[in-house]
């Protein structure tokens, strides 16, 4: 199942069908990206919120068959684009559990953008490390 989610340079492709890890982490990211759909608070900000999500999935479906992440890259892929739709569900602004971080500490503002942000560098950080060594071919660390 985990085949290639040791290292971003050791990969072989496999096709899609055959990748029943990739296959599983796709059912979750429709399954929540429906349901966070139809329990959104404001449909407009929501296609909105989601535009670079639509376009991320269509670049990663079609660019597939030449150009494959390891299995890591795309559990954190799936991880951040389901804090960025939980983010979206909720406009961001409204997001229970920032509601709750900000209640629990005593914050100002609601911080899951804060965390959104963070996660964007953290959890992408393996995915583009992996496109610069193998489609660009930067070596070192």
């Amino acid at each position: 199942m985990f085949k290639n989610i040791s290292t971003a340079t050791v990969h072989k492709p496999i096709a899609f069908t055959k990748n029943v890890l990739l296959q599983l982490l796709l059912f979750t990211f429709c399954i929540s990206w429906v349901y966070m759909y139809i329990t959104c608070i404001d449909s407009v900000d929501w296609f909105i919120e989601n535009i670079l999500v639509f376009i991320a999935i269509s670049c990663l479906v079609f660019t597939y068959r030449k150009s494959q992440f390891s299995d890591l890259s795309y559990c954190l892929l799936l991880l951040f684009l389901i804090l960025h739709i939980y983010g979206a569900q909720y406009a961001y602004t409204l997001n229970p559990l920032g509601e709750w971080l900000r209640n629990s500490y005593h914050l100002k503002r609601n911080p899951y953008d804060r965390i959104v942000h963070f996660s964007f560098g953290f959890l992408l950080a393996y995915p583009i490390r992996e496109i610069l060594i193998n489609k660009l071919k930067i070596k070192g660390k």
